[in-house]
């Protein structure tokens, strides 16, 4: 089941935005920090944030029947 979910996480992770897809893998899987994301890619934090904000919300969707809630924000480290 565990690989199955990992599965899931990384379709719905490819799914997104070409940059929303990568600002979001710097900040959650590169542990990069907003202002080293914006640095890095020579865009506004803002910029950053509305990239991940954006992501969150289409995972949350996209794997919203595979998870509850609560599992899913601490599987996405929100």
């Amino acid at each position: 089941m565990e690989s199955e979910l990992q599965e899931h996480i990384e379709k719905a992770i490819r799914q997104l935005p070409p940059q929303c897809q990568k600002i979001f893998i710097m900040n959650r899987f590169n542990d990069k920090s907003i202002t080293q994301i914006a640095e890095e890619l020579e865009i506004s934090p803002r910029t950053v944030e509305k990239h991940i904000e954006v992501a969150l919300k289409k995972l949350r969707q996209e794997l919203a029947d595979y998870l509850p809630a609560g599992l899913l924000l601490w599987l996405l480290n929100i």
